[in-house]
């Protein structure tokens, strides 16, 4: 997960200097238009991170033991 917001912050360097600053030293990437596709493309990827961490937190419910109410007897085995 850290690599995916790691590439959405260099993605979103990237897109900044080469798109929106359109002034001095930068101008020479300087364009329009691409909002929607980069938008689209990190919306997409937060699902995928907010996907994962939601399977990765039922995974390790499923490994912890079930812990008795207090004041419950247990049944002998």
């Amino acid at each position: 997960m850290g690599s995916i917001l790691g590439f959405l912050l260099v993605l979103m360097a990237w897109y900044g200097v080469n798109f929106v600053l359109g002034t001095g030293l930068h101008s020479y990437g300087f364009g329009s238009g691409g909002y929607v596709y980069v938008g689209g493309f990190v919306a997409f990827e937060v699902l995928v991170i907010v996907a994962a961490l939601l399977r990765r937190r039922a995974e390790e419910a499923k490994k912890r033991p079930e812990v008795p109410a207090p004041g419950k007897l247990q049944p002998a085995s």
